[in-house]
């Protein structure tokens, strides 16, 4: 490995990347059969060579070592997503046993309350007294007008 200055570092880092990016994308692509999960791995890749090579300098063979980080990260992503697989799978199941719990109950509920009394005290209550007079009548303004009588 050979250390050179800061800004030579990310000027060989760019060239570096892109002499060797479609590589690394292709073969993880197949070791993967996801495009999608190649690149990020790929750039994952990058980004580990843009923490290290500066301070510690490009390595002799920096499309190997781009290879092996991007394949390592390929690898734990397959691991982690076969150990959270089952776990994904169980509490999709918690979570639909506690939506039909919970829809049960709300079905109990509005049932419960169409069969409540409403009380026939409030149907057999007399209508209010005829007796009250009738609202003043208004004017085109909305404002109350004084009843004239001609009597």
């Amino acid at each position: 490995m050979h250390k050179p200055d800061p800004a030579a570092a990310a000027r060989s880092i760019a060239a570096i990347w892109r002499i060797e990016s479609a590589k690394v994308v292709a073969r993880v692509a197949r070791i993967t059969h996801d495009l999608g999960l190649a690149e990020d791995c790929a750039q994952d890749a990058l980004v580990a060579a843009l923490e290290h090579w500066p301070e510690l300098g490009i390595p002799e063979r920096p499309g190997a070592w781009l290879m092996t980080a991007a394949k390592r990260r390929v690898l734990d992503q397959l691991r982690h997503r076969k150990l959270a697989e089952p776990r994904h799978v169980q509490l999709g199941h918690e979570t639909d046993l506690q939506h039909a719990i919970a829809a049960r109950e709300f079905s109990e509920m509005i049932d419960a309350r169409l069969d409540d009394n409403i009380g026939d005290d409030l149907l057999r209550r007399p209508s209010p007294p005829a007796t009250l007079a009738p609202p003043a009548p208004r004017s085109p303004t909305g404002r109350a007008s004084p009843r004239c009588t001609t009597r």
